[in-house]
């Protein structure tokens, strides 16, 4: 049964409507009863009830037909105040926070040993059991395909990978992205330039998608494999996913 994403007093307050009106209706109909069984009028039928005892409501009867109502058991809350039953029944149902929205995107191709590699990681990422809230995608695209991604998505938290050869010792690197824009035009221009004419590397990738992004997450990683390591793609992959473990708890 899918759950109410309503306020808790908004479902509240229709069900003391519905309980209302439903009191209404069965007094009308008790009225109309009586009236027709009786043969009378509206002023004698007044005369009539105003001449009983007026009867005191049965407060923890009706207590009981609206934790009914909420799913819950009348004798396990009888105890307790109605405030608290509503915030036990209902507030239980409330949504909760929801997930960080993660985007983990691979920069590989087949036609240098570096981009299979990557590729081997995006092969590992696609086939692994991730939370619903990671989204992985194939970042070896021009820079307006990847900026239009990312601006779809909205991700709280952007993770590129890559395998690159800078010199460095051989392992895993990770490094925060700076994706602010640049603020002269020829700047940008030239920023983007190489996508455009069919450069694809993770360095191209980072230097034009300042330009085109609306959306700037939270935190944007690079992690790169330096050629060398025995292994590179399995280890570059169990970094991706120790990260997005890290950010989905945040």
């Amino acid at each position: 049964m899918q759950q109410s994403s309503e306020s808790p007093l908004v479902e509240l307050a229709r069900l003391l409507g519905v309980l209302e009106r439903t009191k209404r209706e069965v007094s009308q109909a008790l009225l109309d009863s009586i009236k027709e069984s009786l043969g009378l009028d509206d002023v004698s039928l007044l005369r009539a009830l105003y001449s009983f005892k007026t009867t005191t409501p049965n407060y923890e009867e009706m207590k009981a037909e609206i934790i009914r109502s909420l799913g819950g058991d009348p004798e396990k809350l009888s105890g307790k105040s109605l405030g608290e039953i509503v915030e036990e029944l209902v507030g239980a149902r409330l949504p909760t926070n929801s997930p960080k929205k993660i985007l983990v995107g691979v920069v590989g191709f087949p036609s240098t040993e570096e981009g299979r590699l990557a590729l081997q990681v995006l092969e590992k990422l696609k086939e692994s059991e991730l939370p619903e809230n990671v989204v992985i995608e194939d970042f070896a695209a021009d820079v307006l395909t990847v900026a239009d991604t990312i601006n779809d998505y909205k991700p709280d938290f952007l993770i590129v990978v890559g395998v690159a050869g800078r010199g460095r010792e051989p392992g895993v690197y990770v490094s925060d992205l700076d994706l602010e824009g640049v603020d002269e035009s020829f700047a940008a221009l030239e920023s983007v330039r190489p996508s455009l004419e069919g450069w694809i590397s993770v360095d191209v990738l980072i230097e034009g998608l300042p330009v085109f992004l609306r959306h700037k997450p939270q935190r944007a990683v690079l992690v790169e494999c330096e050629p060398g390591l025995e292994e590179c793609a399995e280890t570059l992959y169990s970094e991706v996913v120790k990260l997005v473990k890290a950010f989905s708890q945040r």
